[in-house]
């Protein structure tokens, strides 16, 4: 509890501010939508809520933890945020669907403490030389063992649950509840990339990468990711007759958010985590499958997100590449060591 703390305090209190939305989110929907999107909205809500308690994701694996250990202090970001959404749902909706909505938020919170628990591994020092090397291992390079390799499983592997859910999504009647379910995977993949050990830049420093590299590399994952991504959902979509073009969107789209996440990286996680939550709403009119129509006002809208988004993200690469915005600094707050 006491390690918990002191993480909660370190943490940047900018993670706060998106929780009233959150929370108003959850009190209206929960309130006065359909059990299907009150469940949806709960969903949404507690990862929201999760990152705020526990902002640095992969801090267990940095700090060295065992399980057994990083269990101990995520148990209560989990216990926090099953309860504040379940009480919220509970409080509005006393019946069967505000049970649902509070098994939902307790779901998620576990699935999300069970995300941050580190892998176990000891490093063997043998093994991880030539990692630092940059020289090929038993593993593989550097690049290949700890970017690509993941990368690319998590972007092929997800793109074939991509296929498999929007498929599933087809036989639901309710529209808002079948573009959410469409659109899930997707969004998952996203922050599959985005969210990949390997990628941040405080991990590149760590292994004496400069800034320069990092930049390249994190842009190029982000292209060639996605490109797989298409290459895999596009690719079944044209054996089974599917709509391929809403994958594609799904692709491009996927470029501009994970470049656009990346690059925010050294500023500030938590806000480069939001990123994706940006293009929900357009991305899911584009994944409504029953319904397949390139609204002017949606890709209209998704355009003016990601010429927004794209100006911060220029701007946080110039700052880091340039040397004004320091990545060690923020990242030790960010840790709870500074």
């Amino acid at each position: 509890m006491q390690f918990f703390l002191h993480q909660f305090r370190a943490g940047p209190w900018l993670r706060f501010i998106p929780l009233p939305v959150f929370a108003a989110f959850l009190f209206i929907n929960v309130t006065q939508s359909r059990p299907i999107v009150a469940v949806v909205t709960a969903a949404v809500a507690a990862p929201a809520v999760f990152i705020a308690f526990y902002p640095e994701m992969d801090m267990a694996q940095s700090f060295g933890m065992t399980r057994a250990q990083a269990a101990k202090v995520i148990i209560w970001p989990v216990l926090f945020t099953a309860a504040i959404c379940g009480a919220i749902a509970l409080s509005q909706r006393a019946d069967v669907v505000g049970i649902a909505c509070a098994a939902t938020s307790l779901a998620l919170s576990i699935f999300m403490g069970l995300v941050c628990l580190p892998n176990g591994e000891r490093s063997d020092s043998s093994g991880s030389a030539p990692l630092l090397a940059g020289a090929p291992s038993s593993g593989g390079s550097f690049a290949w063992a700890v970017i690509w390799r993941p990368v690319l499983t998590r972007a092929a592997g997800f793109g074939l649950v991509s296929i498999l859910v929007g498929w599933l999504a087809t036989f639901i009647g309710h529209d808002t509840a079948r573009q959410f379910v469409a659109v899930t995977p997707i969004l998952v993949t996203w922050y599959s990339i985005i969210t990949c050990p390997g990628l941040l830049p405080t991990t590149a420093s760590s292994f004496g990468l400069t800034r320069r590299t990092w930049a390249i590399r994190a842009l190029v994952v982000a292209v060639v990711a996605n490109a797989v991504f298409a290459l895999v959902t596009v690719g079944i979509a044209l054996l089974i007759d599917a709509p391929a073009s809403a994958y594609l969107a799904a692709s491009v789209i996927g470029v501009a958010v994970c470049a656009i996440a990346l690059s925010l990286t050294p500023r500030t996680e938590y806000f480069a985590f939001m990123v994706p939550f940006l293009f929900v709403l357009p991305l899911r009119e584009l994944m409504d499958t029953r319904n397949l129509a390139f609204d002017p006002d949606v890709i209209r809208g998704v355009e003016i997100i990601a010429a927004v988004g794209g100006v911060a993200a220029v701007v946080s690469l110039l700052l880091y590449l340039t040397g004004r915005a320091d990545i060690s600094s923020g990242s030790r707050r960010f840790f709870g060591v500074e």
